[in-house]
Order: structure tokens, then sequence, then C-alpha cells
């Protein structure tokens, strides 16, 4: 079974002062989109090589774009009884339009790669049975796939993949010097430190891998705490080596994505869950990050956001009408007994990392529309995919 692990909000746990005023801040934040969802990412990207930068959503089955004036429109519909539990954007093939690296939840894990075919969003190839991320560093940008079973689920080799002839995801030679026994989604590459590779640790740290030597791939160097978020859970089962049925969780963390101007964006959080009940974990709340390389090794932290008091699941740089902004998604509250979760999506400033009041982003005469209480419904036109 695979699930996300929903949001709860710390404060009404822990009494926390801090909270309270987190709690207050986020509360008070002029988001650009509310809807009773979870948001399990967030990416910028465009559909056509002159067309405008777009702001990607991904909810439930559904994959949005949002418009500067907060209006939403369902682009892509996962197949009935899926959920998107990961979502990234990159341009693969170098032709100005940003594809979607997707991974499903359809009760195991299935990848698939979206692209544009004539102006609607269509399956690239067949399924990929595991997880599939897409990667830009060394050798460029590419589609790395892990599968999803063996003896420890989200552990196995990494490897660059292609198209076969009858539209398979295969591995094929070129991937990057990826460390062993690393989660797929853990190591990442910034633009001002070619050739340097570093990581998400567990338990929460950022790292910055030695040469791969063996079995073993030596930390240069750790962060001092600054723990980076891993909001969304993944349960699953499995068959170990012996043939048994076991049951593993992995936590995933948001994608690490490049900024302009140099360095990424990471997703900080509290490791630890405040509390733990059946159907959902509570978490402190998280923070968006700027992160350099520093000049030897290591890696050095810029500009942040306050710490909302909820769990973000994501965040992008996004640049609608010249001005760039980031955009973060944000569970803001759990599931109730008969209430859904409900998710935001938060503008900040790059420069200070103050909260942006969305109306900054339309002209004096635009009038913003208040926001949705759900998920608008698919167009009848709408690409929808048949497992």
């Amino acid at each position: 079974m695979i699930r996300l692990a929903y949001l709860a909000l710390a404060l009404a746990l822990v009494g926390c002062a801090g909270l309270e005023q987190a709690r207050k801040d986020a509360l008070a934040a002029d988001a650009l989109w509310t809807c009773r969802c979870a948001v399990a990412g967030v990416a910028a990207g465009r559909s056509a090589p002159d067309g405008p930068e777009h702001l990607w959503v991904a909810a439930g089955r559904e994959i949005l774009r949002l418009d500067p004036d907060g209006t939403a429109e369902t682009l892509w519909t996962a197949p009935p009884f899926s959920e998107v539990i990961r979502f990234e954007a990159l341009d693969l093939d170098a032709d100005g339009v940003d594809e979607w690296v997707v991974v499903l939840d359809v009760g195991n894990v299935r990848g698939e790669v979206i692209e544009v075919v004539d102006g609607a969003r269509r399956r690239r190839g067949k399924a990929y049975a595991g997880w599939l991320r897409a990667w830009s560093g060394e050798g460029g940008p590419m589609v790395l796939g892990q599968r999803a079973g063996g003896d420890r689920p989200y552990w196995g080799t990494v490897s660059r993949l292609g198209l076969d002839d009858q539209g398979r995801w295969q591995p094929v030679e070129g991937g990057p010097d990826y460390p062993p026994r690393v989660g797929i989604f853990d190591p990442f590459t910034l633009a001002d430190a070619p050739g340097r590779r570093f990581g998400l640790r567990e338990d929460g740290r950022v790292v910055e891998y030695g040469p791969v030597t063996g079995l073993a791939s030596p930390e240069q160097w750790v962060s001092d705490g600054r723990p980076v978020g891993r909001p969304v859970e993944v349960e699953r089962t499995f068959r170990s080596v012996l043939g048994e049925e076991e049951e593993s969780v992995v936590r995933l963390p948001p994608p690490v994505v490049a900024r302009p101007g140099g360095g990424a964006l990471v997703v900080a959080g509290t490791p630890a869950a405040v509390a733990v009940f059946e159907d959902f974990v509570v978490h402190r709340g998280g923070e968006v990050r700027a992160i350099s390389a520093a000049p030897d090794r290591g890696a050095t932290w810029g500009v942040r956001t306050p710490v909302v008091g909820r769990a973000i699941t994501a965040a992008t740089p996004w640049t609608p009408a010249g001005r760039t902004v980031w955009a973060a998604g944000v569970w803001t509250r759990a599931p109730q007994e008969f209430g859904p979760p409900e998710s935001r999506v938060l503008l900040f400033d790059p420069a200070t990392g103050d909260p942006v009041d969305r109306a900054a982003l339309a002209g004096p005469e635009r009038r913003w529309p208040e926001a949705v209480d759900a998920l608008p419904p698919a167009r009848p036109d709408a690409p929808t995919e048949v497992p």
C-alpha cells in the first residue's frame, strides 16, 4: 500500500508559541491557489518553445496549470485508482518544451514520462515499473530509473534509461556517476560546481560525496543541521530475497530545483515527526532555502523563507510576466474525519524570502478569483491515460 503522510498542525499538539506565530503567518499569507487536496509537487516550465513559463501543480490524480491570476486548469489526469506521489519537469531533448516525469501509486510504484504531442500531454513510451527521476547534471538532461522491487526497496541500481524499439524504458550507457546504495532522489548537482556531487541524507543533512570507490562513497562534507524536509511517505509491501513478504516505508524529499543565477532551492523541515497517528504524520513545518556550492568543498546557505508552520512538499522558481518568484506547495490542513485535506500554493520573493502578495503578479485592473474549494473538473478533451 502507498500513502501520502498528510500534515496536521503541530501547534495544537505541542503548544509552541513560535509555531503559533508561524501558523498565523501561514494563514495570513495571500495564497495564489487553495484546494481541498494534497499537493504532491510543483514545477515550472514551458509547453511551447516560445511560450510563457507555466506553473504546474500535481495533486491527487491531476496535474494542473496555475495562471498568475490564480485560476487553474487540469492538463492531465492519471488512471483511476491512482495518485501522483512525485512530479518533476525538465526539457529532456533540448527542444524548448519541458517534459514531465511522474511517479504514480497504482497499487505499486510506476513511473511515466509525459510529453506534448499536438498540443496535448501524452505518455512517452510505456510505463516503467519503478521510480523515475529527471536528472540534470553531468551528461546533460536525462531520465533515471530505479526498480521498485529487490531485497531493499528504493535501494536498487540507478540507471540512465532510454526507449527501445517497443517503447520500453531500458538501461543505457552514459548515466551519472551515482553513489551506490543511495535512493534515486537523494543525489543532486549544482551548476556552479561542475563535477561535484551533493546529496540528501536520511537524517536530513546535506552532504558532498567524494569519489566512488567500491561499495562506498565517502562523504567529504556534512552540513551542520538545517535538515531537509521529507514530507511524502511511501508505504509498500515487497518480497525479500528469501521470499518473505515485508513492509517498508520510504520518505521522499522534494526535488532540488536549479535557480536562476546559480545554485538551487531545497525544502527544509524537521525530519522527526511531532506526532504519528493512524493515517497521517504531523511535522513541525518547513521553509524554502537557497543553496550554493562553496569554493573548495561543501555548500553555503542563502536566502530562506519564513518557517510557515506547515509541511512544504515542493518549491520552484517561476517567472510569470518577467518577475521571478518562488512558488511552494504547502499542506495546510490534515484530513478530518468528515473533511478533506487542504493545500495552498504560496509565493515568496527570492531576494528576501518574504511572502509575495499574489496581486503583485497582476495588472492593476485584473481581479483575483476566490480560492477554489476543490480540484477543477478535467476538461472533456483532457488526455487520460489508461493502465
